[in-house]
């Protein structure tokens, strides 16, 4: 019998993940620094990586110098800049969405701890199900304005 070859731009899941992604309770805007357009709204995040929801199609292994704007003051910061690459993007259930998963391409400790602070103040929840499958991107109601 043989093995199906998995896609490639397939998400990851939590047995080839090598940090679990959390979300959080807010969808934090993120933006392009360089020219200022919004890439998408933050679903999950981790010290290795980031899951954005967005109107566009993202193409991968596009970086992006990105600023989160941060829901309140964080250890001093109320944004925080990463540099990411896209390594995947898919349609989301709803239509006029796209969901995209990104690598953080440079880290600094500075910037995990505060990722480490995001997580523990406003994390609700892992982003795989248990069973390991990977939970809707997000509701979007108060993002698409409805």
């Amino acid at each position: 019998m043989k093995k199906k070859n998995q896609p490639k731009d397939q998400s990851h899941t939590k047995e080839n993940r090598t940090v679990e992604r959390r979300r959080l309770v807010f969808y934090l805007r993120v933006f392009d620094q360089d020219s200022s357009q919004i890439i998408g709204h933050l679903t999950d995040i981790s010290s290795a990586g980031i899951r954005l929801v967005s109107e566009r199609e993202i193409k991968k292994e596009t970086v992006y110098n990105a600023r989160l704007i941060l829901p309140k003051e964080v250890l001093g910061r109320t944004e925080m800049q990463l540099k990411i690459s896209c390594i995947w993007c898919r349609p989301d259930p709803i239509p006029e969405f796209r969901v995209a998963g990104f690598d953080i391409v440079e880290i600094d400790l500075e910037q995990k701890k505060l990722i480490d602070a995001l997580i523990s103040e406003f994390s609700h929840e892992n982003s795989l199900a248990p069973d390991h499958s990977e939970r809707p991107a997000c509701n979007l109601t108060h993002t698409a304005g409805r």
